[in-house]
């Protein structure tokens, strides 16, 4: 699993010792294109596990979105604050929008 220099700078800063066993899992399959369904326990890293790899992909200000749909929005805050981080280290920005019932 090779981190782009941003992200492995910020892994070490944020104490992180090595990428857990659903990172090191999609992050390969994911980075050549792959679709990947990645099933693992709460606080095990998901999240980490789809920003490391797409984000690279994405060139600030080139017009290339990704859109992530979470199943709900606690899930969906949750995500936009862990990618918000990992974003701005590549000058990317990050969105969220969130709907209910009202």
């Amino acid at each position: 699993m090779k981190l782009t220099t941003e992200f492995a700078t910020h892994f070490t800063e944020r104490g992180f010792k090595q990428p857990s066993a659903v990172q090191q899992a999609v992050y390969e399959p994911m980075m050549a294109g792959q679709s990947v369904i990645g099933i693992a326990p709460t606080g095990s890293g998901k999240t980490l596990a789809f920003t490391w790899p797409l984000l690279p992909q994405l060139k600030a200000d080139q017009g290339t979105q990704l859109i992530v749909i979470e199943p709900s929005q606690e899930l969906a805050m949750q995500t936009t604050t862990v990618m918000r981080e990992w974003a701005q280290l590549l000058g990317l920005s990050v969105q969220s929008l969130t709907g209910g019932l009202i």
